[in-house]
């Protein structure tokens, strides 16, 4: 599920879960109903493997790293 859509549907609704006992059921079926229309979709192995190269790993330390102290 899209966390930040959940998170924002329960801060929003805060008040109506812990204030109001008898409507407890229709809003935590409307939070359920909005949890499964905005799913997230991962898929396996979309990361393509990075190369590391020692070479443009010392020009970076090297040149372009900006030193502070």
């Amino acid at each position: 599920m899209n966390k930040a859509v959940s998170f924002n549907a329960i801060k929003n609704r805060v008040f109506e879960i812990f204030a109001e006992q008898e409507d407890l059921d229709t809003t935590l079926e409307e939070l359920t109903q909005l949890f499964l229309t905005n799913p997230v979709l991962i898929r396996k192995q979309r990361a393509p493997e990075r190369k590391k190269s020692i070479r443009r790993s010392y020009h970076y330390q090297k040149r372009v790293r900006k030193f502070v102290f």
